[in-house]
């Protein structure tokens, strides 16, 4: 009998073993009004309050981010529209910063022949960036945009880390940021 129990626990750690690990998704919050302005806008509108990481279907990752006003209109183009900031681990590339950042173009610019502003993956360079491909957008209310991405746009690894801003004009530190410092850790 003794036998038996331990044969079957056996056998169920192998499969608890074999399994593979599973891919992680949740959510952070940032304080609200730690914003440091918003240009012309409310700065409610760049004042990030919730960031949010997960999984859609045909290997594509998920990413939205809540702001305590209202973010940008992708279609229009008006309003604070957040970028995305990726570091793959290992990746070797021109800027120490980042490895690809997920950032909204305007019509008509490279490969955006449509007549609305639309989000792609593009890499992160010291030069001209290039663009990797496409990523889908959509706002579920007033204070959320989420986006959707294939994970090989990013070269498909078993982990990243991610970090999303709410940009300010040029080379200035962004208006908000979350997480405020570091890149959050996204098991795939």
């Amino acid at each position: 009998m003794v036998r038996k129990v331990l044969v079957v626990l056996s056998a169920a750690a192998m499969v608890l073993i074999a399994l593979p690990a599973s891919a992680d998704s949740g959510s952070i919050t940032d304080k609200k009004g730690d914003a440091t302005g918003c240009g012309s806008g409310p700065k409610a509108d760049c004042d990030i309050v919730k960031a949010t990481w997960g999984h859609a279907p045909h290997h594509k990752l998920v990413h939205s981010v809540s702001v305590a006003g209202t973010i940008g209109t992708p279609p229009t183009g008006m309003g604070a529209m957040p970028t995305w900031y990726i570091d793959v681990p290992g990746h070797v590339g021109d800027n120490p910063n980042c490895d690809y950042f997920i950032n909204e173009v305007p019509p008509g610019v490279g490969p955006n022949t449509s007549p609305n502003w639309k989000y792609y993956v593009e890499t992160c360079s010291n030069e001209q960036p290039t663009i990797k491909g496409p990523a889908s957008a959509s706002r579920p209310n007033d204070h959320k945009i989420v986006i959707k991405f294939k994970k090989k746009l990013i070269g498909s690894p078993s982990r990243y880390g991610w970090q999303v801003a709410m940009p300010a004009d040029g080379d200035q530190t962004p208006y908000d940021l979350a997480p405020n410092s570091g890149y959050k850790k996204h098991s795939l």
